[in-house]
């Protein structure tokens, strides 16, 4: 496939909903057409290329975290807000800890910042923050829930 906003050496790309999500760091951000040309997998036949129209959207990006008030504290008990920092947090749909869902109306977004509260029964480990087009990410390095 190919696309104004792509590299030729991508090879894959995934579309949801009209949204191209970029597996590349640096799409470039916006709406483009993307061509697609398959070959099936019984056939040594082509099929006639399709263009979809989409919208590329760039992944969340998490850089660091920190218990809400206090600076480089990665450690505190459930029920304690964090906030995350970051890039491409708009349209922030879960955030997990250690893979428990944070639950909705406890967390808040703007495109570079999370505000979060550390759910009941969360355990040490990654954070994870899912998108609504832009997919998922995981933090680097856990965070650590007390007792």
């Amino acid at each position: 496939w190919s696309s104004d906003v792509c590299s030729s050496d991508l090879s894959s790309v995934t579309l949801s909903a009209g949204a191209a999500v970029c597996s590349w760091a640096n799409p470039t951000v916006g709406n483009t057409t993307i061509r697609v040309s398959l070959l099936p997998t019984n056939s040594n036949e082509s099929v006639n290329p399709v263009e979809i129209p989409a919208i590329v959207v760039p992944k969340p990006v998490i850089t660091s975290f920190t218990v809400k008030g206090q600076t480089n504290v990665t450690a505190a008990p459930a029920g304690t807000t964090i906030v995350i920092t970051g890039a491409n947090f708009t349209g922030l749909r879960d955030i997990k800890f250690n893979g428990l869902s944070a639950l909705v109306g406890t967390f808040r977004a703007t495109s570079t910042q999370i505000t979060v509260v550390i759910p009941t029964g969360a355990t040490t480990g990654k954070i994870t923050v899912t998108t609504l087009y832009g997919g998922s990410t995981v933090s680097s390095t856990n965070f650590t829930v007390t007792s």
